[in-house]
């Protein structure tokens, strides 16, 4: 189909393709003190009127949410004729609009992400944020013309992860949030395409697509937008409570010097579910720094752009990873998690009569009309409401009239009356201002027009989805007949050293077939070294560490070639930037060291998130000879995916899955504690030096369902013992038969069984 339309001559003039910016595409390959633009300002709009605020602002782009499949699904979900009106809107003030369709699909979500790959190459949009690899595989073939930018959850964060990207077409790379401004300059020098950096607002615990925690709990997706924020709640941890994965909010407005310089091509603001006024505010911020011509100037408008966002509202603000790897700052779990303007502790709090005794502390006062929510800090439970009524006292106090939105439980809802003071052992409330009752901007409201243009854009669009998905259907893989009873499986085994593979490599039953080894420095001087007996090169596969640092990334490459050179040709991969480690040479099977090198065949690990069966045909295109479908997968969608996907994918059946991989590390972060939430779970940490994760008390486990993955032909599953909890005992021999299999190894069903949102 997107051949036919590329050879009808389709194309689309310079004037209307890349250049809607109002100072033209920007050039990534020189930063702005050597003569090159300065970076472009991009604000988010999760609203009509939140988009004519980013325009107002100075924003030369504008990013907005395509329908449920973005990473903001409860946000605003614009159509294709919004999309279509808005960005005829940009390209009218020259403008760009790049459309975030940057959620992990589901197999029958496909035909609605087609509908709005088709909807936003008709209306022209400046770019499309994915990070779905079937989304990247459809929009190739059938949309070639659209320009593509690699969403910061595909956990992009070193230069081999943007070489991977160039070479499948993206021509931007949304960088991961947890990087150095050293780091980021080290891979904007090396890169080829333009290289976009987050500037300003919220920010993850996580790296960005390795979060697991609001899935794992609930099977609502990070990755699919539908995050609850288990990060911002309270725990227990070490006998102190403490918000102590409640990042503070990004404010980079003095790192914005230094990315001009490097040659930063785009920065970004976080905030698609921010009001207009929000955005107005924080974009108008920066607009005034980036316009400035030398370092005074810079200085002054700092300053000055600082007390624009002190307004804003928003968390407690850190300068994030900038200047630190580890930045002590990003936490404060001894404060409360909420967002807002701080205006104080409420000395007394009538919930009956709607009023309260404000005891000012903050930077600012409130006004009536204000918005406002009251936080108890030893709770959970939130209040919002608006303040009504003011009257300043002779102490120096306020009195507040409230008009309570009670969508959030209160701390001891039982009385009626009583003083903040006595809410049992919780402390006296916060209060905090999230909108100001009148703003600097005022939004204006935008009318859609709904011209006749925006309308058939949508007919073509629904049109050319239908006939792709009718071609597509032709090829179908026909679903595999039911398995017969007692079909064989094969296991590999996930172990941390080579000790652990030595223990079971001699036992004959078990169904292992090969052991993956994490590819680390003990391990690979151990492996080259001397080979333990009982163990050969053609069943080890070398698991690739999802995560490398531009620091390290060298010693990786090296440490690939060597194994290689030796005989080993088996790698699991786990990162885009994975792809970018193999040396040609050996692609084709030249000779090298003392053995003949073969082909690598590539094994994809559970963090490639491969949630379709046109991702698994991705992952295959690019070289994984077996792909591992995503954990988060339930089991309906694995019987799709598998039914339309021609390979056999592994399936993660067994192991500890780590909530959150996160670069920050506190002081009190105790790896002895148990953390527990207030809910009764119960969690455990481990920080290796570079990376730490917190892992759930009980592991997952799909060895429930057995039967169920071998009747639809997944005979190839991974069992994970690499990272096991202090006193978890190991059996002396590897389980063989598939009900002591099970037995032994169990474990929660995670979204198996339930639906995945």
């Amino acid at each position: 189909m997107g051949r036919k339309r590329a050879k009808k001559g389709r194309q689309r003039s310079k004037k209307k393709r890349g250049t809607g910016g109002r100072k033209g595409p920007v050039p990534w390959s020189r930063g702005h003190e050597d003569g090159g633009a300065p970076p472009e300002l991009l604000a988010p709009a999760g609203s009509l009127s939140a988009l004519h605020a980013a325009l107002e602002a100075g924003a030369d782009a504008v990013y907005v949410g395509a329908g449920s499949l973005n990473a903001r699904a409860y946000g605003s979900r614009f159509g294709l004729a919004d999309i279509a009106e808005m960005a005829a809107l940009c390209h009218e003030r020259g403008r760009k609009l790049f459309v975030a369709l940057n959620s992990l699909v589901k197999e029958r979500e496909l035909a609605a992400a087609l509908e709005l790959l088709a909807g936003c190459d008709l209306a022209q949009v400046d770019g499309v944020i994915i990070q779905d690899l079937g989304i990247l595989r459809l929009a190739r073939r059938h949309f070639p013309q659209l320009r593509l930018h690699a969403s910061t959850l595909m956990a992009i964060h070193n230069s081999a992860g943007v070489e991977s990207a160039a070479r499948l077409g993206f021509k931007r790379v949304v960088l991961a949030r947890e990087l150095t401004l050293a780091e980021i300059g080290r891979i904007v020098r090396s890169s080829s395409i333009e290289i976009e950096v987050f500037i300003h607002g919220a920010l993850c615990f996580s790296i960005s697509g390795l979060c697991l925690f609001s899935s794992f709990h609930g099977g609502r997706s990070s990755m699919r937008g539908r995050c609850v924020q288990p990060c911002r709640r309270l725990y227990r941890w070490g006998g102190r409570q403490g918000a102590f994965f409640s990042m503070s909010d990004l404010a980079g407005l003095e790192a914005v010097p230094e990315l001009k310089a490097m040659g930063v091509a785009s920065l970004k603001i976080e905030g698609r579910l921010k009001p207009p006024e929000y955005v107005h505010a924080v974009t108008a911020a920066y607009r005034m720094v980036l316009d400035c011509r030398d370092r005074k100037q810079e200085a002054e408008a700092i300053e000055e752009a600082k007390r624009l966002l002190a307004s804003s509202g928003g968390r407690h603000v850190t300068s994030g990873y900038f200047h630190h790897k580890r930045p002590a700052a990003a936490i404060s779990p001894g404060q409360v998690a909420a967002t807002g303007v701080y205006l104080g502790r409420l000395e007394q709090l009538d919930l009956a009569g709607k009023r309260a005794l404000l005891e000012p502390r903050g930077k600012v006062l409130p006004e009536e009309g204000d918005e406002a929510r009251i936080v108890w800090p030893g709770a959970e439970g939130q209040l919002p409401c608006t303040i009504v009524g003011i009257r300043d006292t002779d102490e120096g106090r306020m009195e507040l009239e409230l008009s309570i939105k009670a969508l959030s439980p209160a701390p001891d809802q039982g009385a009626s009356s009583r003083q903040a003071g006595q809410h049992g052992a919780f402390e006296r409330p916060l209060l905090f201002r999230t909108k100001r009752a009148a703003t600097p901007f005022a939004p204006k409201p935008i009318e859609m027009k709904r011209e006749t243009d925006f309308v058939q854009i949508v007919r073509k669009a629904r049109k050319e989805a239908k006939e792709i998905l009718s071609g597509m259907s032709k090829g179908k893989v026909e679903r595999r007949p039911p398995a017969e009873k007692g079909q064989s499986y094969e296991i590999v085994l996930k172990v941390d050293d080579l000790d652990l593979a030595l223990r079971y490599s001699g036992q004959r039953e078990g169904n292992i077939s090969a052991f993956s080894v994490r590819l680390t420095r003990k391990n690979l001087k151990d492996a080259l070294k001397r080979l333990p007996k009982g163990l050969k090169a053609d069943r080890i596969i070398w698991a690739i560490e999802p995560v490398i640092y531009e620091e390290a990334l060298a010693w990786t490459k090296r440490a690939i070639s060597e194994l290689i050179s030796r005989g080993f040709h088996q790698f699991e991969v786990s990162n885009l930037g994975h792809f970018s480690l193999f040396p040609s040479a050996h692609r084709k099977g030249a000779r090298g060291g003392r053995h003949r090198t073969k082909t690598p065949h590539l094994y994809s690990g559970y963090q490639l998130n491969l949630l379709n069966s046109q991702a698994l045909s991705a992952a295959r295109s690019l070289g994984v000879k077996v792909p591992c479908i995503s954990v988060e997968s339930d089991l309906e969608n694995i019987k799709r995916a598998a039914s339309n996907y021609p390979g056999r994918p592994a399936i993660y059946a067994f192991g500890f899955l780590p909530m959150f991989t996160s670069r920050l590390h506190h002081r009190i972060f105790n790896q002895k504690e148990r953390v527990r939430s207030t809910k009764g779970e119960e969690f455990w940490w481990r920080f290796d030096g570079h990376l730490g994760r917190l892992y759930p008390a009980r592991p997952y486990s799909a060895l429930g369902v057995a039967q169920e993955l071998l009747a639809l032909g997944l005979n190839r599953w991974i069992i994970d013992l690499s990272t096991l909890p202090d006193g978890y005992r190991l059996p002396r021999r590897f389980p063989a038969g598939l009900s002591r299999l099970a037995s032994h190894l169990k474990g929660s069903r995670f979204n198996l069984k339930t639906r995945l949102e």
